[in-house]
């Protein structure tokens, strides 16, 4: 560990310091006591690594096959002993010098790839790998010098990213193609919530008969609604258009003459802030509007689906049993 020191420019003793000698439950007990204040720890295995696994056996029954595992009658524990060796054992192949160690490492400092994205390169402890590449180093310089090999031997490695391979299934992918005109009915739905929604507040809440009480005429109270309406269905219109011609590159948005679809989605968005300023009118209760602002959606989706599916168009357009 002292040539491991020296390779990374540490203090030995005081950056590299040995912890701990004996069993590796011995290490456990430190890193207990002492928590988050060790980064990295080599284990060096000299004998061998010994591990005793407990199980159960669970009794063999027809009723007990379908209870849980956690409720079936254990007949008895066992114990299994379990090493791994830590030196070269075949004598077929003659004296073999073979050194095993571990690493362990605090995860918390370690670099997370949750919220990587797929078409990034995942990040790595370069730190770790380096302390990987220093011990292997190190157990080569131990072994030159104690044979009296020279050069001393030496590692060198270069650590690249795997390639990233194109994906497949979600390059070139068209949601619009693939979901019809759902795109179409998007907005004008979120103008007819947006705008249903706030008229009814106003109306239960009698905020309206305030206003009139202060002065304010129908026709102006209804022209401000069309207006406002009329404003937020431009605003989104334009900004669905561009995200989807600019950013994602739809076929629909990039094929399509943006005035003509600019103008069809705020037509149809005005024709549902009609159905919401009629219905505002016929409304009295909040769980109406609910029933009425849920129907709407759900009879605009159904009949975005029916319409929407090719196999609906041809029945309808070029069904030659009907009658002329």
């Amino acid at each position: 560990m002292e040539s491991v020191a020296d390779q990374n420019e540490f203090e030995f003793g005081k950056d590299v310091k040995p912890l701990t000698a004996g069993v590796h439950h011995s290490i456990d007990e430190y890193l207990r006591i002492n928590p988050n204040t060790t980064d990295y720890i080599v284990v060096f295995c000299h004998d061998h690594w010994r591990e005793t696994i407990e199980y159960v056996t669970l009794k063999e029954d027809i009723d007990e096959a379908d209870k849980p595992i956690e409720e079936r009658e254990a007949i008895q524990k066992n114990k299994l002993d379990w090493y791994m060796p830590c030196k070269f054992e075949n004598k077929d192949h003659g004296e073999k010098d073979m050194f095993v160690y571990y690493l362990v490492y605090n995860v918390s400092n370690s670099p997370s790839n949750t919220y990587t994205a797929l078409n990034q390169q995942l990040e790595k402890d370069n730190a770790l790998l380096r302390l990987k590449l220093t011990v292997d180093n190190a157990i080569l310089k131990f072994k030159a010098e104690e044979k009296g090999v020279e050069p001393v031997p030496q590692i060198k490695a270069k650590i690249q990213d795997f390639p990233l391979v194109p994906n497949r299934v979600f390059d070139d992918i068209d949601i619009i193609s693939m979901y019809g005109a759902f795109y179409l009915i998007m907005v004008p739905l979120s103008v007819f919530i947006i705008i249903f929604d706030e008229l009814m507040r106003e109306k239960i809440d009698n905020l309206r008969r305030g206003m009139e009480l202060l002065g304010t005429r129908n026709d102006a109270y209804w022209a401000s609604w069309l207006i406002s309406a009329f404003i937020i269905s431009m605003v989104i219109a334009a900004e669905m258009i561009c995200i989807g011609r600019y950013w994602y590159g739809f076929e629909v948005f990039t094929r399509t003459p943006m005035p003509i679809l600019f103008y069809l989605i705020v037509l149809t968005s005005m024709s549902y802030i009609s159905m919401a300023c009629f219905f505002s009118t016929l409304t009295n209760t909040r769980a109406q509007a609910f029933s009425i602002n849920f129907s709407i959606v759900l009879c605009s989706l159904i009949t975005n689906v029916i319409i929407s599916d090719p196999s609906m168009l041809k029945k309808v357009f070029f069904n030659l049993d009907n009658p002329q």
